[in-house]
């Protein structure tokens, strides 16, 4: 990437072909070890969903109330002011009251944090179990020296190659 951008072009034009050729390079031609060798371009899969260009907002489940995101990051929730996020101003949250008192903030898939019967501040939620940890013998082996930069990512056609300039 150094080659093609230090020294800069002498235009705008020279500099776009720079970029583009390394692009080709990097996408096509440079084996990448992470993908065991093989190109970006040879691991690249498109997405099998079409995307419309519309943006829309994010459905809850039946019990969700819903609370839009005011212009200073908070909601308003059973007559307290909770800060959520200033990322989320204007976008619909949905809250779900659990039996011990408690609500679970949600902005579409991604837990937001609970609030605490009582408290007017959204606190971190727990992290989700991920199975139990005395049951090592069920976990797959990794040779010495093995790392998890190594999965095989390119079977499974998550690698995206670069955007275009």
């Amino acid at each position: 990437m150094r080659e093609a951008a230090s020294p800069p072009a002498r235009s705008l034009r020279q500099q776009i072909e720079r970029l583009r050729d390394f692009q080709f390079l990097y996408n096509e031609e440079r084996p990448h070890q992470a993908l065991d060798n093989a190109t970006p371009a040879e691991c690249y899969r498109p997405s099998p969903r079409s995307f419309d260009g519309v943006l829309r907002e994010p459905d809850y489940p039946d019990g969700y109330e819903i609370r839009r995101v005011r212009h200073n990051g908070e909601i308003r929730w059973r007559g307290r002011t909770i800060y959520v996020s200033a990322a989320l101003v204007g976008e619909p949250v949905g809250v779900d009251e659990r039996d011990d008192g408690s609500s679970i903030v949600v902005f579409g898939p991604v837990t937001l944090g609970i609030i605490a019967p009582g408290r007017d501040r959204l606190q971190k939620a727990p992290p989700k179990a991920r199975g139990h940890v005395d049951e090592a013998s069920g976990l797959a082996h990794m040779p010495t020296g093995a790392t998890t930069a190594t999965t095989n990512m390119n079977k499974r056609g998550h690698v995206l190659p670069m955007s275009p300039v």
